[in-house]
């Protein structure tokens, strides 16, 4: 389906064809390889294409939707230019509506489409240029480095820094998250000079590996990252997610993990501040959900302010916490 929509963008002279995932669908790669089973399919080598996932569809969406609301509220009568001499008109015999240009005499079922006047670059990065960039400026010799995520969803495993580096490495860094990165960004912008204190902590990292077919491994909404491969179960025939490698739970990065409980198909988390994430199967996991599965550790935010939990266990698809009661009870 999507080298159908790219050789329909081919066919429209579209320099490009970016296809915007459903949602909960992961980014891909797309296969080159079939590209060369036939002549038309080998003349998309001429155009770039791929995939986005879906929030990214959605924020590129409504830019370009502001951006053509910017030009309706600029012209003249709220008509664009290359609006002017469409008019809507209707088929004699079916009824149907259509656009016609009474100066040109095209016709279109679609509404016209407004330019938003606006250009985009896209770019093929062969290489990343992260760490030569944070050699430059741990070379100028600053107190410490603070590295912000590049967008809300966790990237913290693009952060592998070589063993040499790491050897010679006098300079503190740190990987916050997106949330406080921008924040840290905007007390700067406003002229503040924020002071930043780092600490070693000897705990907080949790890494998963095994069986993720349920999200009960928590590695999904990466960026950039797919860690679990697809499969079939061999007995049923069900499709199933793996990984043979542990990999870092980036989502609860920050959070300072104290203790894991796993279940059958679900997997609940208690930090240091006393907070329970649980992800997984849903009937066990005590947060509201639409969906049968949570792939991504979320936060039991039921427990906030009742009490502070400081153990967690987990039955076949059922929990428990041990907290510290707010109020001293009379036995």
């Amino acid at each position: 389906a999507i080298l159908d929509l790219a050789l329909k963008c081919q066919e429209g002279k579209g320099l490009a064809c970016l296809v915007v995932l459903p949602r909960d669908v992961e980014p891909f790669d797309i296969d080159q390889s079939m590209l060369a089973e036939s002549e038309e399919l080998l003349a998309l080598q001429q155009i770039p294409f791929g995939v986005i996932p879906n929030e990214h569809g959605v924020a590129l969406k409504n830019f370009i939707t502001r951006r053509i609301n910017a030009r309706i509220a600029m012209s003249a009568n709220s008509v664009p230019d290359e609006l002017q001499d469409w008019q809507v008109c209707t088929e004699e015999f079916g009824g149907r509506s259509y656009y016609e240009n009474a100066d040109t005499g095209d016709k279109r079922y679609a509404p016209p489409q407004i330019d938003p006047r606006t250009e985009a670059t896209l770019l093929s990065v062969s290489e990343d240029g992260f760490l030569p960039r944070l050699q430059a400026v741990v070379e100028l010799g600053p107190k410490g480095v603070i590295v912000c995520q590049q967008s809300w969803r966790p990237d913290v495993e693009l952060v592998m820094l070589p063993a040499d580096f790491l050897e010679s490495l006098t300079v503190p860094i740190v990987t916050v998250t997106y949330e406080a990165g921008e924040e840290l960004k905007s007390v700067a912008s406003n002229g503040s000079a924020p002071h930043v204190t780092m600490e070693i902590q000897p705990f907080g990292g949790v890494c998963g590996w095994g069986n993720g077919t349920h999200g009960q491994l928590g590695l999904s909404g990466i960026e950039n990252q797919n860690f679990l491969t697809p499969g079939t179960n061999k007995v049923t025939g069900a499709p199933t997610l793996l990984t043979n490698r542990p990999c870092y739970v980036a989502h609860l990065h920050e959070h300072q993990v104290t203790g894991i409980a796993a279940g059958s198909s679900h997997t609940l988390a208690v930090t240091h501040a006393g907070e329970v994430f649980s992800w997984g199967l849903a009937d066990g996991l005590g947060v509201p959900l639409e969906k049968q599965t949570s792939d991504v550790p979320m936060f039991v935010e039921q427990l906030e302010g009742l009490v502070k939990a400081s153990k967690v266990f987990a039955g076949h698809n059922h929990s428990f916490a041990t907290a510290q009661m707010p109020y001293k009870s009379v036995m």
